[in-house]
Formats: C-alpha cells, sequence, structure tokens
C-alpha cells in the first residue's frame, strides 16, 4: 500500500478545508490565526497516536487486560486530542481524518449531537490493532 500520509481538516479553528500530503518536512508560512498552529498540532496529535498505543498495549500488558475491541484506546487517544486542543464543542461541524498510507485511518469529530468530541477508527485499523492483540 501506499505510504502517503494525508491530514484532512474541516470546519476547525480558522480552516475551513485543507488537505495536506504529510511529509518529513513541512514548511507552514500565513499570516497570525490563519491556521497553522492548527495544522502543526493535528500532525503531531495523529503521529502521537502510535506512542500512545504503545503506552495502552504496555498498560493492557502489565494489567494482564487484553479487549479486542478499540474502545479503550479510543478513550487514550481522545484524553489526549482534548489534551492537545481543549474543548471543541464550539465547532460543530469540524472533523480532522489522518491517513497513514498503510491504509489505517483515524477521524476526530463531535458527536452526532454535538456534546462529546469522537474518535473513531477505520475497519482496517480495528483490524489490525485485534491481530495484535490476540
Amino acid at each position: 500500500m501506499s505510504q502517503h500520509q494525508q491530514l484532512i481538516i474541516k470546519n476547525f479553528g480558522p480552516i475551513a478545508e485543507v488537505k495536506i500530503e504529510v511529509k518529513n518536512i513541512l514548511i507552514f508560512i500565513g499570516s497570525q490565526a490563519s491556521g497553522k498552529s492548527t495544522i502543526s498540532k493535528a500532525i503531531f496529535f495523529f503521529k502521537s497516536l502510535r506512542d500512545e498505543l504503545i503506552q495502552y498495549f504496555s498498560q493492557a500488558y502489565t494489567q494482564d487486560y487484553f479487549t479486542p475491541v478499540v474502545t479503550p484506546f479510543g478513550k487514550q487517544a481522545k484524553n489526549l486530542f482534548i489534551k492537545t486542543y481543549g474543548s471543541v464543542l464550539q465547532f460543530p461541524d469540524m472533523e480532522l481524518n489522518y491517513q497513514y498510507g498503510n491504509g489505517m485511518e483515524v477521524t476526530v469529530k463531535l458527536s452526532s449531537d454535538h456534546k462529546f468530541t469522537t474518535i473513531s477508527f477505520n475497519n482496517y485499523f480495528q483490524k489490525n490493532l485485534l491481530n495484535l492483540l490476540i
């Protein structure tokens, strides 16, 4: 599969919509409050999920608690997102999507009732997480 990583942001902060191919080096130039930090934090968040997943596995192993669903990891990822951005309830139509280039994809958006942040993992991500756990 292609290893091209891609970030898509819609209706978040000052960004109406942007699609960026994430490369080893990215340089953002723009006026103040144009979205440079929003994009940088999003890339940081999605790339940090790898470390969060390692931490999740380590905790699950030491606590002898492996589960075949991504829900516990999703809660950990949601906490990281809130730590990175704070509350995002003021952006009811926001969506952040990161495609890791290996078939795995993660999406962050608000729940349908706009009361809390949700993080979803595509089927390929869930299946491969399950394969790692069993």
